[in-house]
This record gives C-alpha cells, sequence and structure tokens, in this order.
C-alpha cells in the first residue's frame, strides 16, 4: 500500500489574497467572534460579542427571525444548569444588564458565575 501527500511547501499568495479578500465582508463577525471567545476580555463584553452575533444572524427591522428560538431551545438545558430562565432563556435581559452596568452599586452590578 502506498500514500502520496501532495503538501505545498511554499505559501501561496494568490490563495492568501482571495482568502483576505473574501473574508472582507465578514471582518465584523471575525471580530465579534474573536471577542467573544476571548478570555482576557470581561464576561459582559464577550456576551455582548457573542450577542451582536445573534443580532446580526437572527434580527430584521427589529424583530427576530425563525430559527432564534430553536436555536436557544437546543441550549435550554445548559442555560437551566446555570440557574437562568425565562423566555428566551433571558438572553435578552442579560444583554440589558451587561449593557448597562453601573459600578459602585452592588443591586445594579451583574456577576458572571460558572
Amino acid at each position: 500500500m502506498r500514500i502520496e501527500l501532495n503538501l505545498r511547501s511554499t505559501l501561496n499568495p494568490e490563495l492568501l489574497q482571495n482568502l483576505f479578500t473574501s473574508s472582507l465582508n465578514h471582518r465584523e463577525e471575525f471580530r465579534l467572534f474573536n471577542n467573544g471567545t476571548d478570555e482576557g476580555i470581561p464576561a459582559q463584553y464577550r456576551f455582548l460579542s457573542l450577542y451582536k452575533l445573534l443580532e446580526m444572524r437572527f434580527k430584521k427591522r427589529g424583530e427576530w427571525q425563525q430559527g432564534f428560538s430553536e436555536l436557544v431551545k437546543a441550549f435550554k438545558a445548559q442555560f437551566e444548569q446555570k440557574q437562568l430562565s425565562g423566555e428566551p432563556i433571558s438572553l435578552h435581559s442579560l444583554r440589558d444588564k451587561c449593557a448597562h452596568i453601573r459600578t459602585g452599586r452592588e443591586r445594579d452590578s451583574w456577576e458572571y458565575r460558572n
């Protein structure tokens, strides 16, 4: 039995250019995803980045589109484990709390508990 691997040992500038130019339309999504998964960024800002990705995908003219509820329901057990409830599993209220954080007052602060 013989196995051949066709590996490229050099960088193909044309492929790199195509990757760069094809991804320009999605740079905001890449930035939001990167911020949302960067553990060096505070949890509330990571949440807001990921929430914005959901809005970009599922919210049109102020209305949540079909598919959003189904997506959220797929994570219902994980949300309940973290004691988050409500419809649609309190994402919107969490978003409001994160976007309007006030510091210095215990009742207005929000803390992520893992």
